[in-house]
């Protein structure tokens, strides 16, 4: 939808249905490494693997070093590469909510 679109809410039910979307404003999604990680500047989870951290389907990303990790094992299953990690981190710092992280 872009933004010369409108939505027209026409009776009760629509406006339950609409009013039930969350929406997400303090999330980024970044594609990276053929997945697309979820960061949330307020993750409940925030503590594990780190803070912050991306989510996939399955899987957690470390955006500090790279590990990615099993949701259900918590097992380390795989490691982004040297650029593949520098690349995730610029994307993620040149966002607002994230931009105050440090990598170094």
């Amino acid at each position: 939808m872009n933004e010369n679109n409108y939505i027209f809410i026409t009776n009760e039910q629509d406006i339950e249905y609409f009013s039930n979307i969350k929406k997400r404003l303090d999330e980024v999604v970044i594609k990276n490494n053929g997945k697309q990680w979820t960061f949330h500047k307020s993750d409940p989870d925030k503590i594990w693997p780190s803070d912050p951290h991306g989510d996939s389907k399955y899987e957690k990303l470390n955006p500090y070093d790279g590990t990615i990790w099993d949701k259900s094992t918590k097992q380390c299953i795989g490691q982004l590469s040297k650029r593949q990690l520098i690349r995730l981190q610029n994307e993620l710092k040149s966002h607002k909510d994230f931009s105050h992280i440090s990598f170094d």
